[in-house]
């Protein structure tokens, strides 16, 4: 069945989109494929391998590694037809080749793309409040929550470092672009386009993302989680630092 692949680097809600999606259609929220703290998922690959007694090669070649990954997509589109997938930027040479050009197509994406998965890049269009997104989650240790919460901490993050990560998110961006323009189907979103758009903005964009996929849109549903940092000027000591910074 043709499912959905959502790429993305952490902290640009993944969360939201694959229950947003879900609860709009038949879609099944697979989860993060390859994180290893989701190992009791039973779409996890690593909890796959565990279950079937598969043993990851010494040295990996490509043949091996694409039979691998057949035989756990085919254990996914059995439990969970019309799957969403999610996989994150440096979870592409999770099971990769034991020599591979860093420009060369991951066997991941490989298998996904014939496997006729269509891909969404979800980004952050707000650099800032990615790169702070990334510092409030380690600090509290809350990367995720199906409930509000309140952080009552106030922290003091240096510009120079929020810059640092902003280049660096920009930077990553580009190198995956090189990636998924060698893919069928893409298609791009921020976090932005969703997060607080009303039923009516929210349809086409749903719409638009399920189609030529097997996932058949039912109507507008909700996301499973929630913002964890409401406005992160309530959680700064050094605002003032940063917005002059950032030409806030």
């Amino acid at each position: 069945m043709k499912g959905l692949v959502i790429v993305a680097k952490q902290r640009t809600g993944t969360n939201f989109l694959r229950s947003l999606v879900a609860d709009s259609s038949n879609g099944h929220n697979v989860g993060e494929a390859f994180h290893t703290d989701t190992q009791g998922a039973d779409g996890n690959f690593f909890a796959w391998m565990e279950r079937e007694g598969r043993d990851y090669p010494l040295i990996r070649k490509e043949p091996e590694l694409r039979k691998l990954l057949e035989d756990w997509l085919d254990h996914v589109e059995h439990n969970f037809p019309v799957p969403i997938l999610d996989v994150k930027y440096n979870s592409f040479w999770a099971v990769s080749n034991t020599w591979m050009s860093m420009i060369e197509l991951p066997p991941m994406l490989k298998v996904l793309n014939q496997r006729g998965y269509k891909f969404v890049h979800l980004t952050r269009a707000n650099r800032l409040e990615h790169a702070l997104s990334l510092v409030f989650a380690r600090e509290t240790g809350v990367y995720v929550t199906f409930k509000d919460v309140e952080i009552n901490g106030k922290y003091t993050v240096e510009p120079d470092k929020l810059q640092t990560m902003c280049r660096q998110y920009e930077r990553e961006i580009a190198f995956v672009n090189g990636y998924l323009r060698r893919l069928r189907r893409v298609e791009e979103m921020t976090y932005e386009d969703l997060y607080g758009a009303d039923e009516r903005a929210l349809r086409p964009v749903l719409r638009k993302l399920m189609a030529g996929t097997d996932i058949v849109f039912d109507k507008v549903g909700e996301a499973r989680t929630k913002k964890i940092v409401k406005n992160w000027r309530d959680n700064v000591n050094n605002v003032a630092e940063i917005e002059a910074a950032f030409g806030l």
